[in-house]
């Protein structure tokens, strides 16, 4: 059986200096990727976001700061973070950072030829609930939690400890929503293939909001649910995901 994975894969370009964490030794920095797609309704659709960056390891903290400069295009793989936290009104907000443990710093004219700015996010985990399908303007949407756990080791304790990372999933292509509906089930080991979906707004009180979800255009069933042999979607998803990494 697979185990737990949380890869996230980013090209962006580096829009902020270095500055030291707080409370541990790291450092981060903020970078915006820019993705282009066509919808349901054939529009040509374009965003851009900005993503928080952090590093732990010392000997990537080391090497970034001899390479890193506002304004540089910058390869990034790592994992995803996310934090929800409860606002004064008792309200939840998502953020997310980025754990860089590698990068490379790309020349300006590779984004161009091969390099399109983009994220690329790979899991491995649990579903935490059965999806929940919504009827959306181009058809149902579906919708569920997964969880991603790895091991740390502590050196002071000499223990390993084990963290859990949620994710909120949506699936927006109808038959990878109908397949959803029809085979995930909660408890479900599933391997999603997607991109970072962050979102803000003010609410009806007159509150910042953020919301953090990876939108998913592929998924593999890594167990069986209900007596189903292993799924793969092959979706044959027409949007281009196609990146060189």
């Amino acid at each position: 059986m697979a185990r737990s994975e949380n890869s996230a894969f980013f090209i962006g370009r580096v829009i902020s200096d270095l500055e030291s964490l707080d409370q541990i030794d790291g450092v981060k920095f903020f970078i915006n990727t820019h993705e282009e797609w066509v919808n349901k309704d054939g529009e040509n659709v374009s965003k851009t976001y900005t993503h928080e960056c952090v590093v732990l390891q010392q000997n990537v903290k080391d090497s970034i700061k001899n390479q890193i400069k506002k304004d540089c295009l910058i390869y990034i793989s790592g994992k995803i973070r996310v934090t929800s936290e409860v606002t004064e009104k008792n309200t939840n907000s998502d953020s997310v950072t980025i754990e860089v443990l590698d990068f490379v710093i790309l020349k300006d004219h590779e984004e161009r030829k091969s390099h399109p700015s983009k994220s690329l996010i790979s899991l491995i985990g649990n579903l935490g609930k059965d999806p929940i399908i919504r009827q959306g303007k181009s058809g149902n949407i579906a919708k569920f939690p997964m969880a991603t756990s790895e091991e740390k080791y502590n050196k002071d304790t000499q223990e390993k400890i084990s963290k859990t990372n949620w994710h909120q999933i949506v699936i927006f292509n109808q038959k990878l929503s109908e397949l959803a509906e029809k085979y995930l089930k909660k408890g479900s080991k599933v391997f999603v293939k997607g991109r970072l979906r962050p979102s803000s707004w003010t609410d009806m009180n007159g509150e910042a909001r953020n919301n953090v979800e990876i939108e998913v255009f592929d998924f593999i069933i890594l167990t069986r649910a209900n007596n189903t042999n292993n799924v793969s979607s092959s979706s044959g998803y027409s949007e281009d995901m196609d990146v060189p990494f």
